[in-house]
């Protein structure tokens, strides 16, 4: 073990960890944007963590509340998981980053939806649960 793996914080860990093996459950990561999402592996302190959206299918709200339901069961008290989109639309269009903000008592959203919406498609950020 070196230095840097001895001062990250053991909550911050937890919350990773737990964070990672979610997201799994729904899609495959990839830190360089060649599938679902890439949970950034930083320790910034205060039990933050960054999930960055690569793929328009792999955000619904059913991850966003199992992403909740994560950040709840690691109790590291103030935890959040910001999550930024890195999504192209058609013809290469840029998609404004601004996304989501998961603590363990709200799902804030902090994007304009209609207008990624009407860059990446329709059914970006809609249920995948059976009616």
């Amino acid at each position: 073990m070196d230095d840097d793996e001895d001062s990250v914080d053991p909550g911050w860990q937890r919350l990773y960890d737990a964070l990672v093996l979610t997201c799994k459950w729904f899609g495959d990561e990839n830190a360089f944007g060649h599938a679902d999402f890439w949970v950034v592996d930083d320790d910034w302190g205060c039990h933050n963590q960054k999930l960055c959206v690569s793929s328009q299918a792999f955000l619904t709200p059913e991850v966003a509340l199992a992403i909740q339901r994560c950040v709840r069961q690691a109790g590291a008290p103030g935890a959040q998981v910001m999550i930024q989109l890195e999504l192209q639309g058609e013809a290469g269009a840029a998609v404004p980053p601004e996304g989501l903000i998961v603590t363990a008592d709200a799902i804030t959203e902090y994007w304009n939806l209609e207008r990624v919406r009407a860059i990446v498609g329709d059914d970006f950020y809609r249920s995948r649960a059976p009616s």
